[in-house]
Order: C-alpha cells, then sequence, then structure tokens
C-alpha cells in the first residue's frame, strides 16, 4: 500500500484506500492500549537492570 502511495498518486484507488482505514484504524486503536503496557513493562524491565545498555533503551 505505501509503495502505491508514495509513488502512485494518481492510480490510488480512494475507496480501496477508505475501506482499509475503516476495517483496520478500530483494530489499532483497540490495540493501542496492549503495545502501550508492552512498550512501558520492557522500558521497565530493561531500565532497572544494572547492565542495562543506554543506547537500547527507548
Amino acid at each position: 500500500m505505501r509503495h502505491r502511495l508514495v509513488h502512485g498518486y494518481s492510480e490510488v484507488d480512494v475507496i480501496v484506500v477508505w475501506d482499509t482505514v475503516q476495517e483496520f484504524v478500530p483494530k489499532l486503536i483497540e490495540a493501542m492500549p496492549y503495545v502501550y503496557k508492552a512498550v512501558n513493562e520492557f522500558k521497565d524491565k530493561n531500565i532497572n537492570r544494572d547492565d542495562a545498555n543506554p543506547e537500547m533503551v527507548m
């Protein structure tokens, strides 16, 4: 999809884009609290390690 958007603006079917947005954005919004929690748990786990590499911590 990205390739088509970046390199073929005139060939983009707005109906397909709209259908994709309608289907996947609600799922993304629903998943975000879980993603946010997982990222924070990962950060907390790695920040609290004595040997944590500062370059690897988000």
